[in-house]
């Protein structure tokens, strides 16, 4: 048992709890909260949503002894919260809830998005709920409530940063040595804006910078380093491939293209560009930055930053803590094969092979279990 203090819809708790023991469970078999309800169990539907220091997370993929010293709320907080009274009441002219199961998730994170965003528009209501998923109403119901409280209160607006998940797990790291010294920052991409997640990185190369940059100029080595990739064709600044993903029995197969570009004189790079998956209508588009700052004669500082935008079915994947996690095991992944290609340690480019999620999500929660320890 691990005994944790955390506050909970504003009060001050300390609980022994089991390391296995998710959030969702903590919340509703160990304090009765039962309003926040339990569904898929994989973070996929929503119905678990609850605000984590003040942002939407999935409680059912949280454990709750990564709650040490958070906030959180649940449904049964917001009794006396004007915009959620006022989502409550639009919701029930609209006729924006039946069976109720997946009403409380749907709720809190409505309000964050008429809090953060006002009313953006149908289509972007409808991409930020994309995560909450009702079987009952359409969602046409839940989509004009969330308009019509996001027009009264906050007025329309532009779309601004998406915060996806609020259980930010410290940082995987690959070298122990510290990096806390002034390194160059990438290059804001268009993926950065609207709803983009971004992940940083930094890590160590043991290779001279000059010896690092040159390798950034091979389209091909580049690709090659990134988990489930595969090129078939680039020049001197475009490239077109493939992203291969498994997830258990699920497969997509992300096909795109792109551009590449480096700036010589800042020793910064950028490989953006956008995909489908026929299969499942799924979009994506992003970019991958990298910058290289020397470090020594033989050591070179390497700050990769992945962002990204998901729509379609697959972006039901990508809301939770978890997926943010794995994407930075994903990034972290591509710094170790750059770092073993010049270390001569890896093979010829060529293709990766899939992208293994559940492989990959192994190793992350192994290595956060060994943080914990």
């Amino acid at each position: 048992m691990t005994r944790i203090s955390l506050t909970i819809n504003g009060e001050q708790l300390e609980a022994e709890v089991e390391p296995r023991t998710s959030l969702a469970d903590f919340l509703r078999v160990s304090l009765g909260l039962t309003g926040t309800h339990v569904g898929c169990e994989h973070g996929v539907c929503g119905a678990c949503t609850v605000t984590v220091d003040g942002s939407p997370a999935r409680s059912c993929i949280t454990y709750a002894i990564q709650m040490q010293g958070r906030r959180i709320d649940t449904i049964e907080s917001y009794d006396d919260d004007e915009t959620m009274s006022a989502l409550r009441s639009e919701f029930s002219k609209q006729h924006a809830l039946q069976c109720g199961f997946c009403t409380p998730g749907m709720l809190i994170t409505a309000r964050d998005i008429v809090r953060r965003l006002g009313n953006p528009g149908e289509a972007r209501v409808r991409e930020e709920l994309a995560g909450n998923l009702c079987r009952c109403t359409g969602y046409a119901g839940i989509v004009q409530a969330v308009q019509n409280v996001g027009s009264a209160l906050g007025g329309t607006t532009e779309a601004s940063t998406l915060r996806l998940a609020a259980v930010d797990a410290s940082p995987l790291v690959i070298d122990e040595r510290d990096l806390t010294s002034a390194k160059p920052k990438p290059a804001a991409s268009e993926a950065s804006s609207a709803t983009a997640t971004v992940i940083e990185q930094t890590i160590v190369v043991d290779a001279p910078c000059e010896l690092v940059w040159a390798f950034f100029h091979e389209v091909p080595q580049v690709a090659a380093c990134l988990p489930g990739a595969e090129l078939s064709a680039y020049g001197a600044d475009s490239w077109e491939g493939t992203i291969r993903i498994k997830m258990g029995p699920i497969r997509a197969q992300m096909n795109g293209k792109g551009g590449y570009e480096l700036n010589e004189n800042q020793k910064t790079g950028k490989l953006d560009g956008a995909g489908t998956d026929a299969l499942s209508s799924s979009r994506v588009r992003g970019s991958l930055d990298f910058a290289l700052s020397p470090l020594g004669a033989n050591s070179t500082s390497l700050t990769l930053t992945l962002s990204y935008v998901l729509q379609g079915a697959l972006a039901q994947f990508s809301r939770s803590t978890l997926a943010k996690e794995f994407v930075r095991l994903v990034v972290q992944e591509f710094g170790r094969n750059v770092s073993a290609r010049l270390s001569r340690k890896a093979a010829e480019p060529g293709r990766s092979g899939d992208l293994n999620v559940l492989g990959m999500l192994r190793l992350l929660i192994s290595s956060w279990w060994r943080r914990r320890r």
